[in-house]
């Protein structure tokens, strides 16, 4: 985990009142930090409030010696561990009171978030079926039809949407020149606390395209094109053309960080 100004904030103030809220104190407290990255970042700041002993896990060798390099520069090598590999594969000395994991992608589970948090579940946090033990506590993805802006400006043969061979496009989430067709429809849910095996379920989605939006978007496109210096008949033709068109499903995750 590299240090996210948008998120990092979160999970320290997740992390601290976590901590703050044990009946022994924050000195009480063993945690686990999935996924610790190159700066051990999670690890320390729950160090830095106090608590007894932290596990960080991670496994990018390069990360790994990032990270203990980074822990012991600050002194808190005899609190924190960063123990190498998959965690699934790891058996640690003792369970954690709590775990703290910063392994979501753009679609929720996409960095193989079930399977982690399901063996943690089994074999890492002591009372893993309590929601207070995972930060976050619940992660969700939502979908919604949208336009891209640089999908109809740029066109062939200057530029074929087709070399991208199926991979999906990541966008910055202010990025206006991206806008939705309709309201975001929940497509993922997952409980780290009621995370159950083999939960395979199908699910029929339907978005409902939204004429009032789409005049909405007809006007941001409409800035984003002049922006890019476009005529401004030119950027008012783009405009109502890009925001009546599909150009695929965006997907994004929502972290929920303190309980249920």
């Amino acid at each position: 985990m590299m240090d996210d100004p948008a998120r990092t904030p979160f999970f320290e103030t997740a992390i601290i009142n976590r901590l703050n809220s044990a009946p022994g104190g924050p000195g009480s407290q063993t945690v686990l930090d999935l996924g610790t990255g190159p700066f051990a970042l999670f690890a320390i700041i729950a160090a830095q409030a106090g608590a007894r002993k932290v596990y960080a896990i991670e496994a990018n060798s390069k990360a790994v010696r990032s990270a203990r390099i980074t822990v012991k520069r600050l002194g808190f090598s005899n609190v924190i561990e960063i123990v190498e590999g998959l965690s699934n594969e790891i058996t640690l000395p003792e369970k954690a009171d709590f775990a703290v994991a910063e392994i979501v992608g753009s679609i929720a589970s996409e960095e193989g978030l079930y399977a982690t948090i399901l063996d943690a579940h089994r074999r890492l946090v002591k009372e893993p079926s309590n929601p207070s033990n995972w930060i976050p506590s619940r992660v969700q993805t939502y979908a919604s039809p949208a336009s891209y802006g640089l999908h109809n400006l740029f066109q062939p043969p200057a530029f074929d949407w087709t070399k991208l061979n199926g991979e999906p496009v990541r966008f910055n989430c202010r990025d206006e020149g991206l806008q939705l067709l309709s309201d975001p429809v929940l497509i993922e849910d997952i409980s780290f606390a009621n995370i159950k095996p083999d939960a395979t379920n199908k699910k029929k989605i339907n978005f409902i395209i939204d004429g009032e939006r789409i005049e909405d978007n007809t006007s941001s496109f409409y800035e984003e094109f002049r922006r890019a210096r476009l005529a401004e008949g030119e950027a008012e033709k783009m405009a109502k053309t890009t925001a009546a068109s599909l150009t695929g499903i965006a997907l994004w995750p929502r972290l929920i960080l303190d309980g249920e």
